[in-house]
Order: C-alpha cells, then structure tokens, then sequence
C-alpha cells in the first residue's frame, strides 16, 4: 500500500488517443467533428496529475485512393498540430 504521503505527490501524465475511434466517436455520439484534445486532456488530469504530453495516434489515408478523404484528414491534423 502507498504511503500517504505519495497519494498527495503530484504525477506526471502522457494522454494518448486512438484518432480514428476518437474522430468518429464524436461523430456518432456527439455530432461533432472536432475538441480541442489539450483541453479535454487537462480536464482528465486532476489537482495531482501534471499532464507532460498528449500523442494523438492516426492512420492516414491514402491519397491515391481517396483523395477527398485524405484532405479532410489533413486539415484536421493541421488544426490539432497548432493547439
């Protein structure tokens, strides 16, 4: 069991997301195509969690096959790039 004074220590947090189920789950769910991940990242973090990094995982499209698709994928990674 930890000792008491660990559970008040501050730790370090990596948030990692599965972009396609993450994209199409606020979709189906909410509607939406797009949140602000750093944010939903830090609210996921409390008092003593410090949140160091968020990975976001994805698997592009091919451009080839689908160009449409493949340009909506890219500016939705552009957008979370700059957040």
């Amino acid at each position: 069991m930890p000792e008491q004074k660990d559970l008040f220590k501050q730790k370090n947090v990596i948030v990692f997301i599965d972009g396609s189920n993450f994209y199409h789950s606020l979709y189906a769910c909410y509607g939406i195509n797009y949140m602000d991940i750093l944010k939903l990242s830090k609210k996921l973090c409390n008092a003593n969690r410090n949140l160091k990094e968020v990975r976001y995982y994805y698997s592009p499209f091919i451009k080839e096959i689908n160009p449409p698709l493949s340009e909506e994928q890219q500016r939705y990674i552009t957008t979370i790039k700059r957040i």
